[in-house]
Order: C-alpha cells, then sequence, then structure tokens
C-alpha cells in the first residue's frame, strides 16, 4: 500500500535559474536588441551565448545566471582597462 505525503511538492527556482528573453536583457542592460547582437560577437568578452527551445521559430532565452556572470566578468576587465590607462 502507498503513503501518499499531504503536503504539496514544490520545486523552487531561483532568480538565477530563470531565462531572460531578449525584451529583459535589453531592459537589465538598458540597450538595444543591436547592442546585445553585436555584444554576442564580441572577440574579447563574448556575450553568453542564448538557448532556443523548440523549433526554428521559438525565441531565444538567456540563462539570467550567464547574464550575470557575463556583467561582473565586464566590470572587472573594465576596471582592469581603466587602471591600464591610468
Amino acid at each position: 500500500m502507498r503513503v501518499f505525503s499531504s503536503v504539496p511538492h514544490r520545486i523552487s527556482v531561483s532568480d538565477d535559474d530563470a531565462f531572460m528573453l531578449i525584451g529583459d536583457v535589453c531592459e537589465h542592460f538598458r540597450c538595444s536588441r543591436m547592442w546585445v547582437e553585436r555584444k554576442l560577437a564580441d572577440p574579447v568578452l563574448p556575450f553568453p551565448k542564448p538557448t532556443k527551445f523548440g523549433g526554428a521559430t521559438s525565441a531565444r532565452r538567456w540563462k539570467r545566471r550567464d547574464v550575470l556572470e557575463w556583467e561582473r566578468e565586464r566590470a572587472k576587465l573594465s576596471a582592469k582597462l581603466s587602471e591600464a590607462k591610468h
């Protein structure tokens, strides 16, 4: 005989596990879609590659964790470049 718990199971997802659409990325950085495209092609510190769920027409999604990590790395790189100029 199986006994089922009366407590519902919940899966908690942190904000970092969430995905961002292009509009979310643009809002976060206050930038244009073209800026994101240019950063994807940046040879020095390329923007994280998006994930596509579904077919060819599905929207690209970025892992929030990857975007925030890229932002931290970009800040470090910017600080190093500023120090090198002075």
